[in-house]
């Protein structure tokens, strides 16, 4: 029987028992290579769908100044609008957000989500509709490894990536905060005190939530555009 009948496509490793392969497919190194290939089809596909969505974002910018001289009456209405919308809203300053509303019973459902609930918790906190005091970090041009903050008074431009990585931490703090409540179930606490090591060391993983979090930015930047036109 040759070799090659069994056969672990993600180690390149042949085996002349089935049995062999079986107790391969157990063992850590295969385990660690099987979730780091996982990881990187993730993040792959996680950057072709960046790539689409600034495609998209471009294609609405180049569309939006070919018409601003022919919609100014439009347009000069529409800004009153949302000037005196926003008036009414104090939008609180980038890292002093109103976190009250992250009761025990939201913690849970984020927490739930394991592997994506820095991501879930950067969504809840930054773009829920029911809490627009704490819209304060925006995409203005997504051809800029920039992002824009609210600093109490005036928006700021930061780098991006250095901003998303600073936000991940301080959300990692958020959801340590909750380690200790009782009223979140067991389970979810241990499976995240089991975790929660990796998000700040596992460099793939810290990436994968980087391109989560700027597609945040980048969808509510497109439901932004849809409301305005």
């Amino acid at each position: 029987m040759s070799s090659s009948n069994f056969h672990c496509t993600c180690c390149n490793l042949s085996f002349s028992r089935k049995t062999n392969l079986q107790r391969h497919f157990k063992t850590e190194s295969h385990i660690n290579r099987q979730n780091n290939l996982c990881l990187e089809q993730k993040i792959k596909l996680l950057e072709e769908r960046l790539e689409s969505i600034e495609k998209m974002l471009l294609k609405n910018e180049s569309k939006d100044i070919a018409q601003s001289n022919t919609n100014v009456y439009n347009t000069t209405n529409n800004t009153t609008n949302n000037v005196i919308i926003n008036n009414n809203i104090t939008i609180l300053p980038y890292g002093k957000e109103n976190t009250n509303y992250l009761n025990s019973k939201v913690m849970t459902g984020i927490m739930k989500r394991l592997n994506v609930c820095i991501v879930e918790l950067f969504n809840k906190i930054h773009f829920d509709a029911n809490h627009p005091e704490n819209h304060n970090i925006k995409m203005q041009n997504v051809r800029d490894n920039k992002c824009l903050v609210w600093q109490g008074n005036k928006w700021v431009w930061k780098p991006l990536a250095e901003t998303i990585e600073d936000r991940q931490q301080q959300l990692i703090g958020i959801l340590e905060d909750s380690e200790e409540d009782r009223l979140i179930p067991e389970t979810i606490r241990q499976n995240w005190l089991n975790r929660k090591d990796s998000f700040s060391t596992n460099k793939k993983l810290i990436r994968e939530i980087s391109n989560k979090m700027k597609l945040c930015l980048l969808n509510s930047k497109i439901d932004k555009n849809r409301l305005e036109n």
